[in-house]
């Protein structure tokens, strides 16, 4: 591999890694919450996070064990938030809770573009039309569509820590 197709691919994960951060930040301020993410990859390891965007995302509740201190732990909290996503339509193509726990760097900016994806894209619309009217696959993009503007009537409540 010559030396520009690899300082590319480095530009371009750094260019996602603090987009990214930044829109995990703006999504915890939205939720009131106290926590600020630095390192994108360890921040969002434990599920603590990911629990709290994703519950004020959905608008629904996601109770997780705050403090995580092993493994599995750690591995529940994530699954949770998981779980959620995929109830909701969200493509999670070949991602599962130990690839987050694990810090897989490419991974995790691919979960969080298909949040990005899932919850804010298909929200959109421009001159009557939703980002589903133009989808190749308009009949699962409108389901979710309408599953997440049913959280848009609900007060957005915070992660449960416990």
């Amino acid at each position: 591999m010559n030396r520009a197709v690899i300082f590319k691919d480095k530009n371009w994960v750094n260019v996602q890694k603090i987009t990214f951060t930044r829109w995990i930040n703006a999504q915890l301020r939205v939720n009131e919450s106290e926590k600020e993410v630095v390192n994108l990859t360890s921040d969002l390891s434990d599920g603590v996070v990911l629990a709290v965007v994703v519950s004020g995302l959905s608008g629904q509740k996601i109770t997780v064990n705050p403090a995580p201190t092993g493994r599995f732990g750690k591995l529940i909290n994530v699954e949770k938030s998981l779980s959620v996503m995929r109830k909701l339509g969200l493509e999670l193509v070949n991602i599962d809770a130990s690839d987050v726990v694990n810090k897989n760097e490419k991974l995790i900016l691919a979960l969080i573009w298909s949040m990005i994806q899932g919850f804010q894209i298909t929200d959109m619309s421009v001159d009557g039309f939703s980002s589903s009217d133009t989808d190749a696959g308009a009949v699962k993009s409108s389901k979710r569509h309408k599953k997440l503007k049913k959280r848009k009537k609900k007060k957005v409540p915070t992660a449960t820590l416990r």
